[in-house]
């Protein structure tokens, strides 16, 4: 089986605190995955090209999330640079 990692800005992600939208607890990073076949109805939701091949069949696809332990909560690391970004415009 195939794995793909997906990187997100890691100075966003690990170098600055980010706070839950809902309670205010600092989130942390929290990695999660998924298998995806590239013959699914679900794989045109995920990219399935590592540099100039395609990958078929089976693929683990791996990312980080924000997670809040305290309203046991997932948040996507586009949810929460918008939030922040909403914050700063006010």
């Amino acid at each position: 089986m195939a794995v793909k990692y997906i990187f997100s800005n890691p100075f966003f992600v690990k170098f600055k605190k980010h706070y839950c939208p809902e309670c205010g607890n600092i989130l942390r990073v929290k990695r999660e995955s998924q298998i995806v076949n590239s013959r699914s109805e679900e794989a045109k939701n995920f990219d399935f090209y590592n540099g100039e091949n395609f990958l078929i069949g089976g693929v683990k696809f791996i990312w980080n999330v924000f997670y809040c332990d305290v309203c046991n909560k997932t948040f996507s690391i586009k949810d929460i640079r918008q939030y922040e970004k909403n914050l700063k415009q006010k």
